[in-house]
């Protein structure tokens, strides 16, 4: 009887609220209310979204503004003065572009573009410079891995990888080469003279001027790198030291994505770029597979941790 009388009692109170005329007013006044507020949140919402067109519409003027005043005041060595057009970024300079970028502005990436030609292609084992000869025109590498063998009593010792992004001429004060570059694979090359033509203009293309010191600084540290890498008597050390700025190196072209990179040199090579026997470089590269600090696939080699890698090695990561 309880459970029906309560039963009853809010069938009784809900019939009573629905059919009370307070209630239904206040139901009414409520809908109003609610209706007044979508309106008012849905205007609100129109205002904002015309600021934002108006705002977006302003923001876009003043970019057009200060696009046609670069393209009237900036200055290049040409004799038109024209701004270069906006190219395609090909493929084949993508490592340039990388190795490049951080120095450039936008301006000098196009200018980069415009000027880079003499596209090359060497075969592996093809000889671009010789030692104390005229280093004739400098490159920059694209694709591809070559090296410098420097000649000391007859014998050639290898001295430095170069790699994409990289110049290959390392001409003296007398113009001569330093030492001899070859290609270890097929290398593809642009002419860098021109490059380095703008980068002799610091008061018109600062961005390229740097980034031509920076090169050349780079050069200069790998090769001390490599020194210091070969007074380390433990093989496992120094192999791994030249993993690492071999995928240091590959990184900041863009050629290293998740710590892996392929590296095509032949066992001896490898060998002869530590200056170990190549038995010894081979199970000083195991070591590393075994202690897990990278793994081997064919010629590709992927890092677990580049930073214990490097601290393995004694490397500085820059």
């Amino acid at each position: 009887m309880t459970v029906e009388g309560r039963s009853v009692a809010r069938s009784f109170v809900l019939s009573k609220d629905h059919f009370h005329p307070s209630v239904r007013n206040a139901r009414d006044s409520n809908a109003k209310r609610m209706e007044i507020d979508n309106v008012v949140a849905k205007e609100g919402k129109e205002r904002s979204r015309s600021s934002l067109i108006q705002q977006g519409t302003w923001i876009r003027g003043i970019r057009r503004i200060a696009s046609s005043l670069q393209d009237r005041f900036s200055t290049d060595d040409r004799e038109d003065g024209a701004t270069p057009p906006v190219l395609p970024s090909f493929p084949a300079y993508g490592a340039v572009q990388h190795r490049l970028s951080t120095y450039l502005s936008d301006y000098e990436q196009r200018l980069l573009m415009d000027r880079a030609s003499g596209w090359r292609m060497h075969q592996a084992g093809t000889q671009l410079a010789e030692q104390d000869e005229p280093t004739g025109d400098p490159l920059l590498v694209t694709k591809g891995w070559g090296c410098r063998v420097h000649r000391v009593h007859g014998r050639g010792l290898l001295v430095g990888l170069i790699l994409p992004g990289d110049l290959t001429s390392n001409e003296g004060s007398d113009g001569r080469a330093e030492t001899g570059v070859w290609a270890l694979t097929t290398l593809e090359t642009i002419e860098a003279r021109p490059v380095l033509a703008l980068g002799q203009r610091p008061d018109l293309h600062p961005g390229l001027a740097q980034a031509m010191q920076a090169l050349r600084a780079e050069e200069v540290r790998h090769l001390l790198s490599h020194a210091a890498r070969l007074t380390e008597t433990c093989p496992t050390k120094r192999v791994a030291h030249l993993v690492c700025e071999i995928h240091a190196r590959l990184n900041r072209v863009g050629m290293a994505p998740e710590n892996a990179f392929d590296m095509p040199l032949s066992r001896e090579e490898f060998g002869e770029a530590l200056a170990l026997k190549t038995s010894v470089a081979q199970r000083a590269l195991d070591k590393l597979h075994h202690d897990k600090h990278l793994t081997r696939r064919g010629s590709r080699i992927v890092i677990s941790e580049p930073a214990r890698l490097a601290q393995r090695a004694g490397f500085i990561l820059h």
